[in-house]
């Protein structure tokens, strides 16, 4: 089994409050990125920072978590990764604690797959969650390279994993994406 890595480190300045924390479907926005995971993996290690008192106690309870408080997540959401990567010890899901809507039958989809890096696709768009190999550990930690995950994803090469999920492309970064997300029975009009 993979090991997960659930990115809630950030600012959440363009929600202007601790987005993960929203109420979604009776449960905090991160608990449901931390939800969807669990199934598939050993062990998750939420990566926190501004807010870790917070998301700490939003996921009181849950089975298999752990958290690690980034130094640097001022920094952005490369270090979070990189700090979340270093808590494990295999292979990792990479999850933002923002992105609510992923389905369970995606993540197996993604671990079925073969790669040292596989990525979700949904209209030929790329998403989350993302699966590194624990051979690559090494160098994503010493990653430096511009463009963050990103960057290192595209150097080291991908497979696609097609999906017919658009919540691999739906987060939410502002106020009006919940507002969208929780008055439209959680859909969201950017997937498409």
């Amino acid at each position: 089994m993979a090991q997960g890595i659930v990115l809630a480190g950030g600012f959440s300045s363009r929600a202007g409050m601790n987005k993960m924390t929203l109420p979604y479907r009776g449960v905090p926005l991160v608990a449901r990125a931390v939800d969807v995971l669990s199934p598939f993996c050993d062990a998750i290690v939420v990566v926190t920072g501004r807010f870790h008192d917070d998301i700490v106690e939003a996921l009181a309870g849950r089975p298999k978590t752990t958290f690690v408080r980034n130094p640097l997540f001022e920094n952005g959401m490369f270090d979070s990764v990189r700090c979340g990567v270093g808590a494990t010890t295999g292979d990792v899901l990479i999850l933002p604690g923002d992105m609510p809507l992923i389905e369970p039958s995606t993540v197996a989809k993604i671990l079925s797959a073969t790669g040292d890096i596989r990525v979700p696709i949904y209209r030929r768009k790329t998403g989350h969650p993302i699966f590194i190999a624990a051979r690559l550990r090494t160098p994503l930690l010493a990653y430096r390279g511009p463009d963050g995950l990103r960057g290192f994803r595209d150097r080291e090469g991908f497979t696609s994993v097609p999906t017919d999920d658009p919540g691999i492309l739906i987060d939410v970064d502002s106020l009006d994406d919940y507002r969208k997300l929780t008055n439209e029975g959680g859909e969201h009009p950017d997937a498409d």
